[in-house]
């Protein structure tokens, strides 16, 4: 390694990130939280995509007017957390941003409209309740009869 000018040159530019099997054999956790002020109708769809992800994220997850993205950051890595689905609202619209921690790909999706599952249990004659045994194994993804030409 040749000097240039009397400086060093920098072997090691990109800092080496952790690849071990332990980490690719755990399921993805997710936090779940709303981010400035929301209406009490997207808190309850808070409280529902908890349940949806659970049992890979966080039940009892409150975030706080304080807290920075960069507090949920600092401690996802300690908590084997790999994204965060934020709900947030502006005077226009609400949206739901997902995100890939540490460094990630952020994508923010507009919620034009949602049903709670209050919402959907009011509409049944007999609403059907499942218990809280349901939610605690991982989601099952049918894509069976999905045509790709349609």
């Amino acid at each position: 390694a040749r000097r240039k000018q009397g400086r060093r040159i920098k072997r090691k530019t990109q800092k080496e990130t952790d690849t071990s099997d332990q980490a690719s054999e755990l399921p993805p956790r997710a936090f779940v939280f709303s981010k400035g002020k929301v209406s009490a109708p997207l808190k309850a769809l808070v409280n529902d995509l908890k349940g949806v992800m659970s049992p890979n994220t966080a039940r009892a997850l409150k975030a706080q007017r304080r807290n920075k993205i960069k507090d949920f950051v600092d401690v996802a890595g300690s908590l084997h957390v790999s994204f965060f689905l934020i709900v947030s609202s502006t005077e226009q619209s609400s949206y739901l941003r997902l995100v890939r921690s540490p460094r990630g790909p952020t994508l923010t999706f507009r919620i034009r409209s949602y049903a709670l599952a209050a919402d959907l249990a009011a509409t049944l004659r007999r609403p059907y309740s499942a218990g809280n045994a349901v939610w605690q194994s991982n989601p099952l993804l049918v894509l069976s009869d999905f045509d790709q030409s349609q």
